[in-house]
């Protein structure tokens, strides 16, 4: 029989098959090469920052270890080599405890100065706190990374920027090694020198260089030996333990161990004065400390003896 000339109820029927068929088959053949509609609504990198990132609580001493243990999680996925730039960190939920998911993820390029603002500034933004750094630095000399008498020109608040997204592009555009180059004395600057003992020195400490390099600390073992995070000119991520090869620098230039300015009021209003920060020292700059049971040692030795666990 000839079905292709089939009438009838039956015939009806398998025309209308084979014409859904085919139907369906240029609808498939059409969406696989369709431009994929774009959602309308912004990730939340992108909205306002009125909307996602409100001050709902002030810094205090259960913000700043939290803040430890973000910069730890971090550090042991590069580490592990789970992450070779500081956005692939941001951007891993199995590196990120405080992943969020965004269809259009941050691709920031942050060197060694950028690395500790960033991760400062993400951990402000996921956990609703206030958040400040110097909009510029004055100095003396050609350039600020090794210039003298360096401090800070004002201040932005994270409500200066739009979006999230933009404070974080900032960031990488401006900030440089310099920023940490300030002394003791110098009030406002957003990190300050800190006493060299564990619990003022911790994850989420930074170590400047003065030759113009910044780290991160995100670990400190029981013995004492120092791991820290380390960018690059080159977008990359690696990380060190404290060696020789790190010096601290002098007073002046305030190398060594820094910690964050702490940030006062719930919405952050002003930097802590000099005055109201417990744990800012010099101590680490005066040669005659650095000794390990009477004996003169190098300043990487101090720290490593300064810095055993003691007890249980």
């Amino acid at each position: 029989m000839d079905t292709g000339r089939r009438t009838g109820p039956e015939g009806v029927r398998a025309l209308r098959r084979t014409n859904f068929a085919a139907a369906a088959s240029v609808a498939l053949s059409l969406s696989l090469f369709a431009p994929v509609a774009r959602a309308t609504v912004p990730d939340v990198y992108d909205r306002p920052m009125s909307q996602v990132w409100t001050a709902r609580r002030a810094w205090d001493a259960q913000a700043e270890r939290e803040f430890g243990e973000f910069v730890a999680a971090i550090g042991r996925g590069v580490a592990e080599h789970r992450c070779g730039t500081l956005s692939r960190c941001l951007n891993n939920a199995r590196v990120n405890p405080l992943h969020v998911q965004a269809r259009r993820p941050l691709n920031l390029h942050a060197d060694c100065g950028d690395v500790p603002y960033t991760l400062r500034a993400y951990f402000a933004f996921r956990k609703g706190l206030p958040f400040m750094f110097a909009r510029d630095t004055l100095y003396a000399g050609r350039d600020r990374r090794y210039a003298s008498r360096v401090r800070p020109a004002g201040q932005h608040r994270w409500t200066d920027f739009h979006t999230p997204r933009a404070l974080f592009n900032a960031i990488a555009s401006a900030v440089d090694s310099g920023f940490y180059r300030m002394a003791t004395t110098v009030a406002n600057s957003d990190t300050y020198p800190t006493r060299v003992v564990r619990g003022a020195v911790h994850p989420g400490t930074v170590y400047y260089n003065p030759n113009g390099h910044v780290l991160i600390v995100w670990r400190i073992d029981a013995d004492g030996t120092v791991h820290m995070i380390d960018g690059h000119p080159d977008n990359s991520i690696t990380y060190r333990t404290l060696n020789d090869r790190y010096p601290h620098g002098s007073r002046s230039d305030g190398g060594g161990f820094r910690n964050w300015r702490p940030l006062v009021g719930a919405r952050g209003e002003r930097y802590a004065a000099n005055s109201e920060i417990h744990d800012i020292a010099d101590e680490q700059y005066d040669r005659r400390r650095w000794t390990v049971a009477g004996l003169a040692v190098p300043f990487q030795r101090w720290v490593r003896a300064r810095l055993i666990a003691k007890g249980p």
